[in-house]
């Protein structure tokens, strides 16, 4: 049994009877991504599934929120650049 992922490439390689330039580590380990994410798909892993319920109602509040969040960051940055003005203004004014 493999006991590294080299070791499994390895493996493989041995199991396909071709050597390194017939069969690239790349390639394989392409079919190892691609036959651990369809494995990942088909099989169900209990502590990697979680049931969310979303009602409408909590959602447009959610949304109405960052609405709300984002308004106020831009007022905050068009009060800042306001400020920034005034000072400027009465820098210039006390010279």
């Amino acid at each position: 049994m493999a006991r590294t992922y080299a070791e499994f490439v390895s493996l493989v390689r041995d199991w396909a009877n071709r050597d390194s330039a017939a069969l690239s580590d790349d390639l394989i380990q392409d079919c190892l991504r691609y036959a651990a994410d369809k494995a990942y798909r088909k099989l169900r892993i209990a502590k990697l599934e979680a049931t969310v319920t979303y009602d409408s109602d909590s959602y447009l509040q959610l949304l109405l929120l960052e609405m709300d969040l984002s308004l106020a960051k831009q007022k905050l940055q068009y009060l800042k650049i306001l400020l920034s003005l005034y000072k400027l203004e009465k820098l210039m004014l006390t010279e």
